[in-house]
């Protein structure tokens, strides 16, 4: 993770000091944003009566980004973002064994354009567009635990093992979202979106067994594509207004 804060800084150092040249005399702006993310796990291979997929639950999503307004209307824009992939899964119900955090580089390239303005400080937009998404290395992550059942005695442990792998390094996923801008003055701008990733390729794998006593193991299999919903809000600067 050291690397992508260094990068994430190197790319905030570089376009503070571009603002003082002629780049930025047109209608650019830069920002961060943070929000959350979900993304649902969904299994393969298993005991169907055992086992189920779960959601990820709330993870931290943050970034920084920078576009371009070619018109009032429509805008273009990058940036980098840290993605968060928990590949979860449930057994029995109600144990929850998974819970493998892998942590992906997103580097989107979205068109925002202008769908309605309540008034000249409050618009609402929505864009498309495709996430470049990275991870290093590609490798794979042994874990194991024990698990004691509410309703049963240390004797009832649940013993697991299992491995996570991230499948690709490089992959892309498909973007779309909504949004409102809101205008705080010539140079600061406000926007809370919600956008929804949807990937074409499966980028980590959850293999795991569970031994109940003397009983036999029981296996199953998880995937992900490393998609989902995406929540939060984003404050830019423009340098240059009209």
């Amino acid at each position: 993770m050291k690397r992508y804060y260094f990068l994430l800084f190197f790319l905030i150092t570089t376009l503070t000091s571009t603002a003082q040249f002629k780049l930025f005399n047109g209608n650019w702006y830069a920002g961060g944003e943070a929000g959350i993310f979900n993304n649902q796990t969904r299994m393969i291979t298993g005991e169907l009566g055992k086992y189920t997929a779960g959601s990820s639950g709330i993870l931290t999503v943050y970034g920084f980004k920078v576009g371009y307004n070619y018109t009032p209307s429509l805008s273009i824009e990058t940036g980098i973002s840290a993605l968060p992939l928990n590949l979860v899964f449930v057994y029995q119900t109600d144990k929850v064994v998974g819970g493998n955090y892998l942590n992906f580089i997103a580097l989107p390239i979205r068109i925002n354009y202008k769908i309605y303005a309540l008034n000249k400080k409050i618009e609402a937009f929505t864009s498309l567009g495709f996430q470049y998404i990275y991870h290093n290395p590609t490798d794979i992550q042994s874990f194991s635990g024990k698990i004691i059942a509410t309703k049963h005695t240390s004797p009832d442990t649940l013993s697991y093992t299992g491995s996570v792998e991230v499948l690709r390094r490089n992959t892309f996923n498909a973007e779309f979202g909504i949004g409102v801008n809101w205008t705080l003055s010539k140079r600061w701008t406000l926007t809370i979106y919600g956008r929804q990733s949807v990937g074409l390729m499966n980028v980590a794998l959850v293999n795991v067994s569970i031994k109940d006593n003397q009983n036999p193991v029981e296996a199953a299999q998880f995937l992900s594509r490393g998609t989902g919903l995406s929540i939060g809000f984003g404050v830019r600067y423009n340098f240059k207004t009209k």
